[in-house]
């Protein structure tokens, strides 16, 4: 009617030949205590039989392992922990590592979330916190979009670095400025725009006991020509200007030029080489319709170099 004790002064065997073996503890509040006092080595062994098909089958509401130091498992083959609601797998202190030790194996971590965070890594939010990835390559596909957010600046090192849109839109945005370093910086594409609201700034600042040029240039490979069009309601260049080609057309209503004197001929290394330079006005459509002044440096008929007055309308 009372408890039931069996105390043994050495090892013990409590078994059945043929059939299960059943410790109950009845009642809604009753337990099954198992308890070995070994301090230094194994205190309670579950041994089934090794056969690859055995098990130790647990069934609980809860089932809840309390080690004051580490607890281990140990498999031939794989380990599988299933839960039927959220789930939590923590250390209070120390690290937490979860590692597929082999050459070839991997550690998957999967979630199912089809409209949402699938796959959250949640490092304390402290400014100095990090989430720190090692890998000989390091491999991110997204089937949609890809973001990358930082309270702080993001940076990306490598010995290169690609960044491609394929056939869509490559985009850096900011609020504050975008800037640009490198040894030697290349803008590729089927045409290029820079577009900024504000005052801006194109230019090079060298520092070398040679000249540095900053050179824009426009070619065509094909048969048509490369022109280059700049486009403002003023142009100002600071500094000399220097025109290297056939033929220079100016378009304009007014032509303002501060310079009193005007070199016709630059290059000329004797007289009779600047023969012909002046300046020719054209009043009409006409090839007769072009009047000029000229300079001659010997005048057939009177021997004198001057300048002289051409119509081509009364031949002179």
């Amino acid at each position: 009617g009372a408890g039931v004790s069996i105390d043994g002064a050495a090892a013990s065997n409590f078994s059945t030949s043929a059939g299960d073996l059943t410790l109950e503890a009845g009642g809604s509040s009753n337990k099954v205590v198992v308890k070995g006092d070994s301090t230094s080595g194994v205190a309670i062994h579950l041994d089934a039989n090794e056969g690859s098909s055995s098990e130790i089958h647990a069934e609980a509401g809860v089932i809840d392992l309390d080690a004051s130091a580490a607890v281990e498992i140990d498999a031939g083959s794989g380990i599988s922990l299933d839960a039927g609601a959220a789930s939590n797998f923590s250390a209070s202190s120390g690290d937490l590592t979860i590692e597929a030790g082999g050459s070839s194996n991997k550690l998957v971590l999967k979630g199912d979330h089809a409209s949402g965070v699938a796959i959250h890594l949640d490092a304390n939010e402290g400014s100095s916190s990090e989430i720190h990835m090692e890998a000989g390559v390091l491999d991110m596909d997204a089937t949609g979009a890809a973001t990358l957010d930082a309270g702080g600046a993001i940076g990306i090192t490598g010995a290169g670095v690609d960044i491609n849109a394929g056939s869509g839109t490559l985009e850096l945005t900011s609020s504050g400025a975008v800037d640009v370093n490198g040894a030697a910086i290349t803008v590729d594409g089927t045409s290029v725009s820079l577009d900024a609201s504000d005052d801006s700034n194109f230019s090079v600042a060298g520092n070398s006991s040679s000249a540095v040029t900053l050179t824009l240039a426009a070619s065509n490979s094909g048969s048509g020509a490369g022109n280059m069009a700049l486009s403002a309601d003023t142009v100002t260049i600071t500094g000399d200007l220097t025109v290297q080609g056939n033929t220079t057309t100016i378009n304009t209503s007014t032509l303002v030029v501060e310079d009193q004197l005007i070199t016709l001929g630059s290059g000329n290394t004797a007289p009779g080489t600047a023969s012909n330079a002046g300046i020719q006005v054209q009043t009409g459509s006409t090839a007769t319709e072009f009047p000029e002044i000229k300079w001659k440096s010997v005048q057939s008929g009177d021997g004198l170099s001057g300048w002289h007055v051409e119509n081509y309308r009364s031949g002179r």
